[in-house]
């Protein structure tokens, strides 16, 4: 649509106007355009074309310690972390309902880039892997700093429905908020 809309007023000026800087070719820019668009195309449905925004990241305070061990942490609403390798990873299942939430194709989800990113072997331009924390009642008792120990989240993405969506896997490796005794 900006191209069509550019076009149109570069159409408009070089009828209007009495100079010239460039010269106007349609076919040259017609070829840009379906090659434009088969590009998108080609990218749509795959890794490569989440929209990653860490709105959490960008606006919560975050841990200043960077050592991922158990331990009390205060002033801050997540830490950075990174995922624990897994060797030898197999994908056992995916939703395809969850797929198509997060625009993904089916053929993305069943490749090897997809099952190493959703295990924590790589991570994507974007990401920014870190683990929560929060505070709650168990059991009638204020229980002070809980959070998923072996959760991260990899990152929030906004999908062509413009919904935003936290991408999360478990058993990632021990946290900050791990539940051993904090040191």
């Amino acid at each position: 649509m900006v191209l069509k809309t550019d076009l149109l007023n570069h159409k408009k000026c070089s009828e209007d106007c009495s100079h010239e800087t460039e010269k106007f070719d349609i076919h040259t820019m017609r070829r840009v355009i379906v090659d434009f668009l088969a590009e998108q195309r080609a990218e749509s449905g795959t890794l490569a074309s989440l929209k990653f925004d860490n709105r959490f990241v960008r606006e919560l305070p975050a841990d200043s310690e960077t050592t991922n061990r158990p331990r009390q942490v205060t002033g801050a609403c997540y830490t950075f972390v990174k995922p624990k390798r897994v060797v030898t990873p197999k994908l056992v299942a995916f939703s395809s309902e969850v797929a198509s939430l997060l625009d993904l194709s089916v053929e993305t989800c069943e490749s090897d880039e997809f099952l190493n990113v959703f295990v924590g072997n790589r991570i994507l331009p974007g990401m920014e892997p870190y683990a929560t924390c929060y505070g709650g009642h168990q059991f009638g008792n204020w229980a002070g700093q809980l959070g998923d120990g072996r959760a991260i989240n990899l990152g929030e993405i906004i999908n062509q429905r413009s919904e935003r969506w936290a991408l999360q896997i478990k058993g990632a490796g021990p946290t900050p908020y791990s539940a051993q005794q904090m040191v």
